[in-house]
């Protein structure tokens, strides 16, 4: 058996472990959609090839799915959208993302630009909610939570990004951030 994926989130052993178990009698006789549905059970499993190689061999090509952050703190959501469910996610170090089930692709678009605004400031988003409300909440990675409201995140967010160096300078730490006015926002300072 050649198996080729990633590895990064479940490894290929395991993959080994489920093909061997599957592929019982000859090189001609397995059930080649038994084993790519047993792969594909998996829950980190997007694609399966599976191809042939005479005169015994088989490659089997796993392709994992690309975590973005663990949403609504039950399910993993993916680069394009896709939410799944693993086993196990307490080890799982990514963004932690909340909200309505529809309002998954909006909370996404808006974490990358929320990430592109940051980068100058060496921060990233350890959490991202949107309420019912559509009213934005999000944590960085440095503790900060910042309120930022409804409407306007990317001009909000730009606002704390040119004001961010000068709070730092302060001889206090920033606990949290108001962004919800419309001329400024408030700090809140830990003593």
């Amino acid at each position: 058996f050649n198996i080729s994926t990633s590895g990064n989130y479940v490894s290929s052993h395991v993959f080994l472990r489920l093909i061997k178990n599957q592929v019982q009698g000859g090189f001609f006789s397995y059930d080649a959609d038994a084993l790519k549905a047993k792969l594909l059970h998996n829950p980190w499993v997007k694609t399966v090839h599976i191809r042939r190689v005479f005169p015994d061999s088989l490659n089997v090509v796993i392709q994992e799915r690309q975590p973005v952050a663990v949403w609504n703190k039950k399910a993993i959501l993916t680069h394009s959208g896709a939410v799944f469910y693993p086993r196990e996610m307490s080890k799982l170090d990514f963004p932690r993302f909340a909200g309505g089930f529809d309002s998954r692709y909006i909370i996404l678009n808006e974490y990358k630009l929320i990430s592109q605004q940051l980068l100058p400031l060496k921060l990233k988003v350890s959490s991202l909610s949107l309420s019912e409300r559509k009213a934005w909440m999000l944590t960085l990675s440095n503790g900060i939570s910042i309120n930022v409201g409804r409407g306007e995140v990317v001009d909000k967010i730009k606002r704390f990004v040119l004001a961010y160096p000068h709070l730092k300078n302060a001889n206090l730490r920033v606990g949290a951030v108001d962004l919800r006015y419309p001329n400024g926002f408030a700090v809140k300072w830990v003593l």
